[in-house]
């Protein structure tokens, strides 16, 4: 009994002392704990860079969003370690002893200067399709439209012809055909707007930004399903307290956000509302305007430690579109022929609601310095309502010369006379959840991603609309009572489906002595429905960075793209719905070259890339305004070729201008018969696609004035030539062309205080980070740009009637003043 009670407490004492030997490796094995953080040039967290042990060359720790990393070093030493990122110059950091409890900041060199140094930070990517675009300039573009889209549309290969609206084709494509993301989140655009001031407010909040990528082509497979581009975007994680004011007399911005002392609990909140009636009063059409945009967003953050964190985001818009017409005066013609004046007197009003709500819940976990998982929930709801009534009638009269304006009452001057009634009550709901999750994992070459996501989806739908013209030789009657309308949609009902998608994508680098060549294959696969409809989309690109030519990056990429029908594709122009409509498919191919060079001692990067489009099943449509009028069938194929070439640096220290010239063509074919006959075109050929825009250009210049510190000119401007435009249930083919589209933005604002200047007053306030007034012109040049057309029928002496299109004009020439502070 004693020798085993001996034994007994001989084996308690040796647990006791391993387990406070365990209890103490920390301290006395293991050495020592050492955090940092790696940034640019700049200051930004420099992302999934690798830090390796220079001791047995091993990696020991990867770099989350932010640039944070942290590992444990064993012995009492200095600890060595070398950093490496992609697009970067490594860099190596020795921590002594007792000096590991001060945070390393590790700054790394861009290895590409010129890609690296302007705004567009195409580098800082990892694929060479996606470009990184600096959020620098959202303020200095103009109130007119001074959100992410507004930037988009500045970029090569992207058109738009209306400042009122958001939307924008990319390459030739519909409006429908580009994909955004929000913090993972799919947007849904609005469905039922007919023009831009119904659109409401865009539900990006550009001062919650963080990261903008924009692809306008070939995009890799982790990316949705979409023909022509993704604009993904990511809000802010906060680190400390910082407030900020934006007043104009069109737009209200306030945002502010803040984090913990211990930098794991943070969150922003911005609050938007917008009215675009001075923009409005500007336009031909005199009335009592009353848009009313309201947004509010949130997002939250919290990390349990650098390893596990979770975040969500919250938002909420409505916008109220009431209008209520009074009259309306339209000069128009060509210096050949004399020119015409329309008045129009109404009555009526018009009522628009659209409304958003939308959420999603994140969470990131690095199980090991290799690997890390990812998982998200989301949900995006919508309500629209379009309600009018509106009696319009006209005088159409002759303006013979420059000086002779007869009145509409001169029997000899007027050419037609006529009125039209306008009717909709239109609503669609719509809903879309989301459930998907991925998995990175990192190796010596690169990395390999695996996604997996699920999308049920619905929506529901009113239609009822329709219009009435009656002129002379117009609106007969077909019996007592049945007066004929034109434009009658009627139908109502839901539809339910559920898309999944997963994806395999995987990153290569390969140096040598020859260059840098990096590879980004992937795979994805698509369907709604059963899985025996599943459709498989390789996507593949290349890009090489000679060792003789730092500076100079060559790439190509493609691949295959589907995109499933979700409303406006399956419903026909008189209100039904198609459920049986195939996924629209197209093939992409491109081929570009980015050269990085040195003028007057600042940074500046060409950049050349040709394309090439080809699209098979998708759905006809013509475009009224920013509507789309889509067949709902499967029944074109359409070619797309084209170039687009962009140059930007800094033409002062600081602030970055750029120029951009897209040239296209692009041409769609009717491969089968449509539902509607008068609509077939005559010939069996290829015809102008409804986005065709053979040359387009914009220019972003900034600059400061010299001798006054903290002023600086902003100058901004776009030309495209027309779209092509088809008459009102006409053939498809049957074309002829819109005019042109100019615009030139001008601001002028002065910096009381910012990074770079302060007034001696303020250089005390430490709590004011910076103090900005601007003075803007909008439309500088007062162009008069056509977004549409009315169409009416003339009769002449004869008898003969004819169809007439009177354009619809875009805003004149407005001022806005605002006002910028933060904190």
């Amino acid at each position: 009994m004693l020798s085993w009670g001996s034994d007994r407490r001989a084996l308690l004492a040796r647990r006791v002392v391993v387990l406070l030997a365990l209890s103490l490796h920390p301290f006395i094995a293991v050495g020592q704990r050492v955090e940092g953080v790696v940034v640019d040039a700049h200051g930004r967290g420099v992302g999934n860079a690798e830090v390796y042990l220079r001791e047995g060359n091993r990696m020991v720790a990867l770099t989350n969003e932010r640039g944070e990393f942290s590992f444990q070093a064993e012995g009492r030493d200095s600890v060595c370690f070398d950093v490496q990122a992609l697009g970067f110059f490594g860099e190596s950091r020795c921590v002594l002893p007792g000096s590991s409890e001060v945070p390393v900041r590790v700054t790394l060199r861009d290895r590409l200067i010129a890609i690296e140094g302007v705004g567009v930070r195409g580098q800082t990517s990892p694929h060479v399709t996606m470009q990184r675009l600096d959020i620098a300039n959202l303020l200095s573009l103009q109130a007119a439209g001074s959100g992410v889209e507004s930037l988009v549309k500045l970029m090569p290969g992207v058109h738009s012809n209306n400042e009122l609206s958001t939307q924008y084709s990319v390459r030739g494509g519909a409006y429908d055909e580009n994909l955004v993301y929000v913090d993972g989140i799919e947007v849904l655009r609005p469905q039922l707007a007919r023009s831009g001031s119904q659109e409401g407010m865009p539900i990006i909040n550009p001062d919650m930004v963080s990261v903008i990528e924009f692809s306008s082509g070939g995009f890799p497979a982790n990316f949705g399903d979409r023909l022509s581009s993704v604009l993904n975007v990511r809000y802010r994680t906060p680190r400390k307290f910082r407030a900020k004011v934006d007043l104009s007399l069109m737009e209200n911005r306030a945002c502010i956000e803040g984090a913990s002392s211990d930098k794991r609990l943070s969150g922003i909140l911005g609050v938007r509302y917008k009215s675009t009636r001075l923009l409005l009063n500007t336009t031909e059409t005199k009335g009592d305007y009353h848009p009313s945009y309201f947004d509010v967003q949130a997002k939250g953050r919290m990390e349990f430690n650098p390893d596990c964190e979770l975040s969500a985001l919250l938002g909420f818009s409505r916008n109220v579109y009431f209008f209520k017409p009074h009259n309306k005066v339209t000069r128009f013609g060509a210096l050949t022929a004399d020119f015409l004046q329309m008045n129009v007197y109404y009555e009526g009003q018009e009522r628009d609601t659209y409304m958003t709500m939308f959420g999603t819940v994140q969470t990131r976990w690095r199980a090991t310095p290799r690997l890390t998982l990812r998982g998200q929930l989301g949900g995006y709801w919508v309500r629209e309502e379009e309600k009018f009534d509106i009696l319009g009638e006209y005088w159409l009269s002759e303006l013979r010369g420059v000086e002779e304006v007869r009145p509409v009452v001169d029997s000899a001057s007027n050419v037609g006379i006529g009125g039209f009634l306008e009717h909709a009550r239109n609503r669609f709901e719509g809903a879309v959840a989301t459930v998907k999750g991925n998995m990175d994992y990192q190796f010596s070459l690169g990395n390999v991603e695996v996604g997996l996501e699920l999308s049920p989806r619905y929506f529901y739908h009113v239609a009822n609309e329709w219009n009435l013209m009656d002129s002379a030789g117009y609106a007969v009657p077909r019996a007592l009572r049945e007066v004929p309308v034109q434009g009658l949609a009627r139908g109502a009902g839901g539809f339910p489906s559920m898309l999944y998608s997963m994806y395999a994508q995987t990153q290569l680098r390969f140096p040598s002595a020859a260059g840098i060549l990096t590879l980004v294959v992937g795979i994805r696969g698509s369907g709604v429905g059963q899985w025996r409809d599943l459709r498989v989309s390789p996507r593949v690109s290349a890009s090489f960075v000679p060792e003789s030519a730092k500076d100079l990056r060559l790439y190509v990429g493609g691949g295959l793209y589907y995109q499933y029908p979700f409303y406006r594709e399956i419903r026909d122009r008189a209100g039904g719905i198609h459920p049986d409509v195939h996924p629209q498919r197209s093939i992409h191919a491109l081929g570009g070259a980015q050269w990085g060079f040195q003028a007057g001692g600042r940074p500046f990067r060409l950049q050349a890339e040709v394309y090439a489009k080809w699209g098979a099943q998708l759905v006809p449509y013509v475009i009224d305004n920013v509507r789309l009028r889509y067949e709902a069938q499967n029944a074109a194929k359409s070619q797309t070729y084209g170039m687009d070439l962009r140059l930007n640096g800094e033409l002062a220290p600081g602030v970055e201008s750029w120029v951009s010239l897209s040239v296209m063509r692009s041409r769609m074919r009717i491969t089968d018969k449509l539902r509607e006959a008068n609509r077939q075109p005559a010939a069996d050929t290829y015809f102008y696609a409804p986005h065709d825009q053979l040359f387009g250009a914009s220019l972003l210049l900034q600059d400061y004035l010299p001798g006054v510190p903290g002023f600086r000119v902003a100058l901004q401007a776009s030309y495209a030539l027309g779209i092509p435009l088809v008459l009102p249930n006409g053939r498809y083919g049957q074309q002829s062309r819109m005019p042109s589209y100019k615009r030139v933005d001008i601001g002028f604002s002065y910096a009381f205080k910012d990074e770079n200047y302060s007034l001696p007053r303020l250089s005390r306030a430490q709590w004011l980070k910076s103090l900005m007034v601007s003075a803007e012109v909008l439309n500088l040049l007062n162009f008069a740009n056509t977004v549409s057309y009315m169409w009416i029928k003339v009769t002449n002496a004869q008898g003969r009637s004819s169809s007439l299109a009177v354009p619809n004009y875009l805003t004149s020439r407005c001022v806005n003043i605002r006002f910028v502070m933060s904190i």
